[in-house]
């Protein structure tokens, strides 16, 4: 029967690591507390910007129209400001059309107002009918509301050639 061999205690407490003083242990932490403070930083998406346009209508054709140019109003945001954009009717659109979820400001209100919560910013794109619109006004409000800054973006027609891919557009305050 094989004899276990006992270590040598007095090597096992030689070779234990060496306990550290406050100190060390405060600027450990503290280094690792900068460590993932940076890492997050790192991380964190770009704020969420929230780009409110009129919709409703009863004119399929305007709709479409008010659902592309936002499209390209969303990547106008991205590309140019970098900012992380969600456009209720860039997304909500499809949902209406191709999964047939209809509805008015009051289907919609609280999940953009979730959406809103979260926002930096509230960035209302000034197609014609935005002054009247039940959404933009709703959405106008809930952003005062939580303290979040409004700015306009302008989308330009004249001098601009007609065309899907010809859009031109101007943020302001």
């Amino acid at each position: 029967m094989p004899t276990e061999t006992i270590p040598d205690l007095h090597w096992l407490l030689g070779n234990l690591p060496k306990q550290k003083t406050e100190e060390e242990i405060e600027q450990s932490l503290a280094e690792q507390f900068a460590f993932g403070v940076q890492a997050a930083e790192q991380q964190r998406p770009r704020p969420l910007t929230y780009l409110a346009s009129p919709y409703s209508s009863p004119d399929g054709m305007l709709r479409l129209m008010r659902y592309e140019i936002n499209i390209h109003a969303t990547a106008y945001l991205i590309t140019t400001q970098g900012w992380n954009v969600f456009s209720p009717i860039v997304h909500s659109h499809p949902l209406a059309v191709i999964a047939g979820m209809n509805g008015d400001w009051n289907f919609w209100r609280e999940i953009d107002r979730g959406y809103l919560q979260v926002s930096e910013r509230l960035v209302v794109l000034r197609l014609p009918g935005w002054e009247e619109s039940i959404g933009v006004t709703a959405e106008r409000h809930i952003a005062h509301e939580f303290g979040i800054p409004t700015v306009y973006l302008e989308y330009a027609t004249e001098g601009v050639p007609s065309g899907p891919e010809n859009f031109s557009f101007k943020l302001h305050e």
